[in-house]
């Protein structure tokens, strides 16, 4: 190693799933943090998050996924 590697953290998993703050996950899906707290709230549509302590984090996969289901054909790229 000459010292610029990165060293990875103790404790990481690279196969954990990618876990996204509130403010990221809103900011992915082009939204305001205060829809995605009504929507958590209502359970509509329902994004698999989880807690970290008191921390809401949401799953990028899932993210991905709404996005997937909620892309009109023919729209991409627009």
């Amino acid at each position: 190693m000459t010292g610029h590697e990165k060293q990875p953290t103790q404790g990481t998993n690279a196969s954990a799933p990618a876990l996204l703050s509130t403010e990221q996950a809103a900011n992915y899906l082009s939204i305001s943090t205060r829809t995605l707290a009504n929507w958590r709230c209502v359970g509509r549509p329902h994004l698999k998050h989880t807690r970290v302590g008191t921390r809401i984090r949401y799953y990028k996969a899932a993210l991905d996924a709404y996005l997937d289901k909620n892309t009109v054909p023919g729209s991409e790229g627009q």
